[in-house]
């Protein structure tokens, strides 16, 4: 299936709106259990990222498609690897150009089409790995760096090619906050005590001299 083939049924699909749930995260740790919405990151600190897709509540899916919009100010792009729904044909090469990030979209093939998995209760699937590298990372948790959204080609549809609106969660980086070592701040206590007992030390023997 082209992607010419694709934005035709996407058009179509519009016609036919369905509530789903289906959601769109970024993971900016998948080392740690659950989705990570936000890393801290120094300058030149490189970190992996997966585009997770969850199907739950039963809802089933048989085309799927999204894109990534990200902070070229404050992250590079490294890599970027696809990774279709197992059985699904990825209908497009995921690519990057500018600050966007697309091809994030497969679907059944046409021959099993309108034959995609359903998720009783719930399917979660890494459908693209994306590898940065920290540039100036800055702001708070929810000042967005990794946007997701759906494209004029994108869009996700049920076994029914009934159009599916996801929900979709970004994800921040933001900068490593620098905090003092124990024994530093200790060492400036002390050294502010001493000035402290010193100078009382002089008022008490030449008062004169305060």
């Amino acid at each position: 299936m082209n992607r010419l083939i694709v934005a035709v049924v996407a058009s179509f699909l519009l016609c036919l709106p369905a509530q789903a749930a289906l959601i769109f995260s970024i993971d900016v740790d998948p080392v740690r259990p659950g989705i990570q919405s936000n890393i801290s990151a120094t300058p030149g600190m490189s970190f992996g990222v997966d585009v997770i897709l969850e199907i739950t509540e039963d809802t089933s899916i048989d085309l799927y498609g999204i894109s990534v919009r990200y902070n070229t100010a404050e992250l590079r792009l490294d890599s970027l690897v696809e990774t279709p729904i197992p059985s699904f044909d990825s209908t497009f090469p995921i690519s990057a150009s500018g600050d966007t990030i697309t091809g994030i979209e497969a679907g059944t093939p046409v021959s099993r089409f309108g034959m995609g998995p359903s998720a009783p209760p719930s399917l979660s699937f890494v459908v693209a790995s994306l590898g940065f590298t920290a540039i100036a990372p800055a702001g708070q948790a929810n000042d967005f760096d990794l946007v997701l959204f759906e494209g004029p080609f994108d869009g996700s549809s049920d076994n029914t090619f009934s159009l599916l609106t996801p929900v979709l969660n970004n994800a921040s980086v933001t900068a490593v906050v620098a905090v003092p070592e124990p024994t530093a701040t200790i060492l400036v206590l002390a050294l502010g005590v001493a000035v402290c007992r010193r100078r009382r030390s002089r008022c008490a023997s030449a008062p004169q001299r305060c």
